[in-house]
C-alpha cells in the first residue's frame, strides 16, 4: 500500500492566525478546545518562555493581555473540512490529529497520471497559507518522516531503502511518550540509525515489550500499523444571517431556538439523538466567537436542546455586534429510545458505555478510562508484567 502523509505544522497557530490578521508578530497562544483544563496547545514564536501544555494563566500572566496574547478558537471545524475534501481524493483517508492525515494513494496514480499532480491534488485540499507540506511512502511513519522534511508547499517520496532514509532523523520524531523519548537520549540515542543498529530484544528489555519493539521497527522503517479510514459522521449545519448586527441576548436567543427546530426537522436527525452543538458567532469587525457544549446526556429534540442554549446564553457576553450565526449538530446516532435490559450487570455495563462515550465526546481522542492487564506476571522485568490499555465495556 502506498501512503501519503499531509501535514500542516503549527496547524492552529496557521488557524487563528488566517481568523484574526492583526495577530501577526504579536505573541499568542492557542489554548485546548476542552473546558476547564485550558491548556496551551501551541504558542507564536514571539510567546517566549511559553510551552505546550502549559496551564493557560501561565503565558496570559508573562505577556499580559495588552501584548496579544490570544484565547484561540476550537478549529476542529476547519480540520474537518480538510478532511472532508481529502475523502473527494481519496476513500481513504485516516484523521492523525488536527494538522496531520494519512491517505491511501493506491491506484490514484492510475487516475491522476504522475505522483506531482496527486500531490497538488492533495494539498490543494488546504487553504493557501497554511503550509501543508506532503510525504509519500510505503507505510504511514516513513510518510510522516519524509513531510516533515518537505517545505512549505512541497513533498517528498522516500527511496526503496527506508531504513537508510530515516537513519539521520532524531528520536524525537517516533510517535512515543516523551517520558521515552528523554530515555533514548539519556543512552545516547539520538538518532533513528543508532536504534536501528541495537538488537531488537535490548531495546524491549529496557523500553518495554510495546515502546521498545515499536520504535525499533520504525527505525527500520517497518510500520505495520493499518491505515484506519474515518467513520463518516452524520453532521447537521444550519445558519441565519441578520439584515443588521445584534447585541440583545434575546434576539440571538431567539435565533438559536429557529436553528434549533431546523435541525431537528431534518431528515438526519428524524428518531435519532445528538450528543455535540457548535454554536459560531460571527462577530462584527472581529474574529468569530465560538462556543462548544457536549451533552450531558444525548438530546433527541429541540426542547431539550433549547433548554440548555438558555442557561448557557444567560449570562454570555459577546465581544461585539453579532452579524450571523450557524449552528452545528454532530456525534450523531443512535435511535433516540432504547429499551433497558432486564439484568442489573448489564444495565451497569450499558451505563458505563455510554458514560465512556460521553467522555470522548467531550474531551476527544480515545478512551479516557484505562485499565491494568496482566501480560507476564512471571517475568523480572516490571515493564512486561502489566500494560495500561484502555477500558472498553
Amino acid at each position: 500500500m502506498e501512503i501519503a502523509c499531509l501535514l500542516i505544522p503549527f496547524f492552529p497557530l496557521q488557524v487563528e492566525g488566517l481568523r484574526d490578521p492583526k495577530l501577526e508578530g504579536r505573541p499568542f497562544t492557542v489554548p485546548e478546545a476542552r473546558p476547564r483544563r485550558q491548556a496551551v496547545t501551541d504558542t507564536s514564536k514571539e510567546a517566549c518562555g511559553v510551552t505546550s501544555d502549559m496551564r493557560l494563566p501561565y503565558p496570559l500572566a508573562r505577556h499580559g493581555k495588552a501584548k496579544g496574547v490570544a484565547v484561540g478558537l476550537d478549529c476542529e471545524e476547519d480540520w474537518r473540512q480538510v478532511l472532508i475534501r481529502l475523502e473527494n481524493c481519496s476513500p481513504a483517508v485516516e484523521d492523525g490529529g488536527a494538522g496531520c492525515a494519512y491517505v491511501d494513494i493506491d491506484g490514484l496514480a492510475c487516475l491522476y497520471r504522475e505522483e506531482d499532480i496527486v500531490a497538488r491534488a492533495l494539498m490543494a485540499t488546504v487553504p493557501a497559507g497554511w503550509g501543508a507540506r506532503l510525504g509519500m511512502a510505503q507505510s504511514k511513519f516513513p510518510a510522516y518522516a519524509a513531510a516533515c522534511v518537505s517545505g512549505s508547499g512541497l513533498w517528498a517520496k522516500v527511496p526503496e531503502d527506508t531504513a537508510g532514509y530515516l537513519a539521520p532523523f532524531p528520536v524525537d520524531i517516533l510517535p512515543l511518550s516523551q517520558r521515552t523519548i528523554e530515555r533514548f537520549r539519556s543512552f545516547g540515542l539520538k538518532t533513528l540509525g543508532q536504534i536501528a543498529g541495537l538488537p531488537l530484544g535490548t531495546l524491549q528489555a529496557q523500553f518495554g515489550r510495546e515502546e521498545g519493539g515499536l520504535a525499533w521497527g520504525l527505525a527500520q522503517g517497518i510500520d505495520r500499523r493499518p491505515l484506519v479510514p474515518l467513520r463518516r459522521q452524520v453532521v447537521v449545519k444550519e445558519a441565519v444571517s441578520f439584515p443588521s448586527p445584534v447585541v440583545s441576548n434575546e434576539a440571538l436567543l431567539m435565533a438559536v431556538e429557529n436553528l434549533l427546530a431546523r435541525a431537528f426537522r431534518r431528515e438526519e436527525l428524524q428518531g435519532r439523538w445528538a450528543r455535540v452543538a457548535r454554536l459560531q458567532f460571527e462577530i462584527a469587525g472581529a474574529p468569530a466567537f465560538v462556543k462548544r457544549v457536549t451533552f450531558k446526556e444525548p438530546v433527541a429534540g429541540r426542547k431539550r436542546a433549547y433548554s440548555v442554549f438558555k442557561n448557557l446564553m444567560a449570562d454570555l457576553r459577546m465581544p461585539g455586534p453579532v452579524e450571523a450565526i450557524s449552528l452545528t449538530l454532530s456525534h450523531i446516532g443512535g435511535e433516540a429510545g432504547r429499551q433497558a435490559s432486564l439484568f442489573k450487570d448489564v444495565r451497569q455495563r450499558d451505563n458505563l458505555r455510554q458514560a465512556i462515550s460521553e467522555l470522548q465526546a467531550r474531551f476527544g481522542g480515545s478512551s479516557p478510562i484505562y485499565q491494568v492487564r496482566d501480560l507476564e506476571p512471571w517475568s523480572r522485568i516490571p515493564e512486561r508484567r502489566r500494560a495500561l490499555v484502555p477500558y472498553g465495556p
